[in-house]
């Protein structure tokens, strides 16, 4: 007799009410004429329905008659909704059906996590990439929202998104996941609206890609300019020191320093080499004795020439040589 019986349970029918005061009425008749499981219909969580197991109660009356028929087999669960809610439901899982044609190029890719989110921002599907290290896996996240998962600050930035979706925007972010190695990771999200073939926004599609690469490549980046902007700045503060003191020469200096109508136009080190090529030192030496190296000696050569105007080291000697008679 008890295996007879259990045959004739169906698992679960979905009840559809009018309204949520229908729907609060056929909640308190069936828990007390049946000892089957009540609950509130809830689209994340829900299984797929045989539409022979979903009855429509116009009224009350209608109930109470549906309860007191026989011949079909008893629900062990009765799922609850108002029409609205899961006339909604009926056309976001109509939205995915028809995704089916437009995803593999959507998913071209493959790098991409995509996200379907019903009007609620419960997270119903999802396609494409799952990083292998990433502590959650895809299947745990069904149901549940962002804030769920990532907690109420970083869910408050997904929702914002999520509700603009749902108004009809096209909204890209950038976030960060930071619990747990191999983080931190830096995401991009775009969150457009998801709608049915009659255009009616049904809920919300997120696109997220890995951006962590190019966001390190960004820092080290930033990092190497930094470090050379200060080297330039330090660079331009030894010129503009060094071009102040051709600029103002002191008066002492112009009185005591023999040669010095060229001594003032010149920078400490080159006097130095002037004093060596007027006791006719090569320049291989005097890089020697000075420490640098002879490209340099060069090139200070090369700038006492433009300050003097001389052209050779014999005429630079003879200006000298000149200045320091007078």
């Amino acid at each position: 007799m008890k295996q007879r019986e259990s045959r004739r349970i169906q698992r679960s029918a979905i009840v559809i009410f009018n309204t949520n005061d229908e729907l609060s009425f056929g909640e308190r008749l069936l828990k007390s004429c049946t000892r089957a499981v009540i609950l509130r219909f809830d689209p994340a969580l829900s299984e797929h329905q045989d539409p022979a197991n979903i009855v429509r109660i116009p009224d009350i009356g209608t109930l109470e008659d549906w309860l007191r028929s026989s011949g079909r087999p008893a629900p062990a669960t009765f799922l609850l909704a108002t029409k609205d809610a899961f006339d909604v439901h009926q056309r976001m899982m109509a939205s995915l059906a028809s995704m089916e044609v437009r995803l593999p190029q959507l998913l071209s890719s493959g790098q991409d996590q995509i996200f379907v989110l019903d009007r609620q921002q419960r997270m119903v599907a999802f396609f494409g990439h799952w990083p292998e290290e990433s502590p959650r896996r895809p299947e745990a996240l069904l149901g549940k929202s962002k804030r769920d998962v990532l907690g109420s600050e970083a869910g408050a930035v997904h929702e914002a998104a999520g509700l603009r979706a749902l108004r009809g925007e096209e909204v890209t972010y950038e976030w960060t996941i930071t619990d747990g190695p191999p983080w931190p990771v830096h995401l991009f999200t775009a969150a457009s609206p998801l709608r049915n073939d009659g255009g009616e926004i049904v809920g919300v599609l997120l696109v997220t890609r890995d951006i962590t690469r190019i966001k390190r490549a960004q820092e080290e980046i930033e990092a190497t300019l930094k470090e050379k902007t200060a080297h330039l700045l330090e660079v331009e503060r030894e010129v503009r020191q060094i071009a102040d003191s051709f600029q103002r020469p002191s008066r002492q200096v112009r009185q005591n320093t023999p040669g010095s109508g060229i001594s003032a136009l010149l920078s400490a080190r080159e006097r130095q080499v002037l004093a060596h090529l007027r006791r006719g030192v090569r320049l291989r030496s005097i890089a020697k004795t000075l420490g640098i190296s002879v490209e340099t000696v060069r090139q200070h050569v090369k700038a006492m020439f433009r300050k003097t105007g001389a052209h050779s080291q014999e005429d630079l000697v003879k200006l000298f040589d000149a200045g320091e008679r007078s």
